[in-house]
C-alpha cells in the first residue's frame, strides 16, 4: 500500500507541473494561477487542521508560514510560473527542486549542527556542478538568448526563494512536526493575501478560467499530498520516501518537455537536469538517514 501512496505523491508532483504549463501558455497569468492554488490549498488545510482538532494560535508556526507564503506566492507563483511560461519546462522545474540544498543545509548548519554525511556531501556537489551546467547551456529554447535571459530573469530569483521555502518547510518540520496543517494553512493564507493584492494593484481578473481550473485542481491535490506524504514517510522511512517523491517528478516533467511538448534542449542543459535530478535524490536520502 505504501508503494501505491508513493505512486500518488509522485504523480501529483508531476502533475502540478503538467496543470502548470496548461495554465501558462500562451497567455497565462501566473499571480491568477497562484492565488487559486493558494487559496484552495488553505482551504484544505485548515479544514484538516480543524477536522484533526489541531490548534490554530501558534506563534512558531505562523511565522514559518508567512516566510512560506511570502516565498511561494512570489518565488514559485509568480517567478517559476512565469518562466515556465517563456522557458523549458524541465530545467525549470530541476531549478526549482535543486533549491532543496537550502533546506538541508539550514538543518546542517543552524538546527542539528553536524557534519554531513558523504551522501549528502555528494548531493551538494551534484548541484553545484548542475548550476555550472545550467549556465554554461542556457535554456536552449532561443538561438538569439532573447527567450533565456527573459526566462534566467526569473527562474534565478525564483529558484533563490524557493530555497527559502525550503527552509521554512524544514524549520516548521524539524520544530512543529505536529502542526504541518497549521503551517500549510498559514503559508497558503499569506500567499493568498499577497497574491489577491498583487492582482488589485495590477487590476488583473481572477476569473480566468484557465488558470482558475488550473489552480484549484492543483490546490486540492496539495491537501491530500501533504498529508499522504507525511503518511508515506511514516511508513518506509524518510531516506526511501523523499528521494523517490522529490526527484522523480523531474525526470518524468524532463521526458514529457522532449517527447510531448517537444522541446529541444541542448547536450548540457540536459546533463544538468539530470545531475540536478540525482543530486536532489542523493540529498533527500542523505537527510532521511
Amino acid at each position: 500500500m505504501a508503494w501505491l501512496y508513493i505512486a500518488i505523491c509522485v504523480a501529483a508532483g508531476t502533475s502540478c507541473w503538467v496543470f502548470g504549463r496548461w495554465a501558462m501558455r500562451p497567455d497565462g497569468r501566473a499571480d491568477v494561477f497562484g492565488f487559486w492554488i493558494s487559496v484552495t490549498a488553505m482551504i484544505g488545510s485548515g479544514l484538516l487542521n480543524a477536522l484533526m482538532h489541531k490548534p490554530f494560535g501558534i506563534l512558531g508556526v505562523w511565522g514559518a508560514g508567512v516566510a512560506f507564503g511570502i516565498a511561494y506566492s512570489i518565488g514559485f507563483c509568480v517567478l517559476i510560473m512565469g518562466a515556465l511560461r517563456v522557458g523549458p519546462t524541465g530545467p525549470t522545474t530541476t531549478i526549482n527542486n535543486m533549491a532543496l540544498v537550502c533546506g538541508v543545509l539550514y538543518s546542517i548548519l543552524w538546527l542539528k549542527p553536524h557534519i554531513p554525511n558523504g551522501i549528502i556531501t555528494a548531493g551538494m556537489l551534484g548541484v553545484a556542478v548542475s548550476i555550472v551546467l545550467f549556465g554554461v547551456g542556457g535554456s536552449g529554447s532561443d538561438s538569439e538568448g532573447k527567450l533565456n535571459r527573459q526566462w534566467a530573469l526569473m527562474v534565478i530569483p525564483g529558484g533563490l526563494l524557493s530555497g527559502v521555502s525550503f527552509i521554512s518547510q524544514t524549520h516548521a518540520g524539524v520544530l512543529y512536526p505536529d502542526n504541518t496543517y497549521l503551517y500549510s494553512f498559514a503559508g497558503f493564507a499569506v500567499s493568498a493575501a499577497i497574491l489577491i493584492t498583487y492582482t488589485a494593484v495590477g487590476k488583473v481578473n481572477l476569473f480566468r478560467r484557465r488558470e482558475m481550473i488550473a489552480g484549484v485542481s492543483v490546490g486540492a491535490t496539495m491537501s491530500v499530498t501533504v498529508p499522504l506524504s507525511i503518511l508515506v514517510i511514516s511508513l518506509v522511512g524518510a531516506e526511501i520516501a523523499l528521494p523517490i517523491m522529490v526527484a522523480t517528478p523531474i525526470i518524468i516533467v524532463l521526458l514529457l518537455g522532449h517527447f510531448v511538448y517537444e522541446e529541444r534542449l541542448q547536450r548540457g542543459t540536459i546533463a544538468a537536469c539530470v545531475l540536478g535530478a540525482v543530486s536532489v535524490a542523493l540529498l533527500s536520502y542523505g537527510s532521511g538517514k
